[in-house]
C-alpha cells in the first residue's frame, strides 16, 4: 500500500472491480425484488445501482488494505461493512464521509474516495465523534446528517481492524 498526506491508495483491477462490480449490483436488484422498498436516505431510484456499486468497491478497496476477507454481506442488512468498521465511498474528490443519526456511536467510519481503479483511503473517525453540531447538514443535501470534511478525519493509519472498539 502507498500512504501519502491523501491517505493509503488502493488499486483495484479489472477482476476484482468486477467482482464488487456484481455484489453492488445484487443488492440492488435485491432491493428491487422486495416490496415496498424505499431508497435508502431518498437516493434517487435513477442513481441506485450507481451507488451500491461505488460502495461495494469502497468496501473491497478497505478489505484489501487490511487483508481481510470481503463477503459482500449480501442480504445481511445489520452487518459491518469491513472487519468492523463502516465504509462509506464517493468519487468526488472534495466529499464528505457522511454520518446519519442512526449510525452507530461505537463504529469506526472510514471515508473512501474512488479515483478510476485507484481508492483512496482518507481518514477514518468513530460515530459519536461524527455525531457534532458543527459537522450537522440540513440544506443543500437530500436527507439531513453528519457531514465530516476530510481535514477532520483521523489518518488511515492509526485505524487497526478488525476493530475491537
Amino acid at each position: 500500500m502507498i500512504f501519502t498526506s491523501q491517505g493509503a491508495k488502493v488499486g483495484l483491477p479489472k477482476d476484482e472491480m468486477l467482482y464488487g462490480a456484481l455484489v453492488g449490483c445484487t443488492r440492488q436488484i435485491d432491493n428491487v425484488w422486495k416490496p415496498n422498498l424505499k431508497n435508502t436516505y431518498d437516493a434517487p431510484p435513477e442513481q441506485a445501482f450507481q451507488f451500491h456499486v461505488l460502495g461495494a468497491l469502497g468496501e473491497m478497496a478497505v478489505a484489501k488494505h487490511y487483508d481481510l476477507f470481503w463477503s459482500g454481506a449480501l442480504g445481511d442488512y445489520k452487518a459491518h461493512d469491513v472487519g468492523g468498521a463502516q465504509v462509506r465511498t464517493t468519487a468526488k474528490p472534495d466529499g464528505c464521509l457522511i454520518v446519519h443519526a442512526r449510525d452507530a456511536d461505537s463504529d469506526p467510519f472510514i471515508f473512501v474516495v474512488q479515483d478510476k481503479w485507484n481508492f483512496w483511503l482518507r481518514g477514518w473517525i468513530l460515530g459519536k465523534d461524527a455525531k457534532q453540531l458543527r459537522f450537522w447538514r440540513t440544506q443543500g443535501v437530500r436527507t439531513p446528517a453528519f457531514f465530516v470534511p476530510q481535514d477532520a478525519l483521523l489518518p488511515i493509519e492509526e485505524l487497526q481492524l478488525p476493530w475491537r472498539g
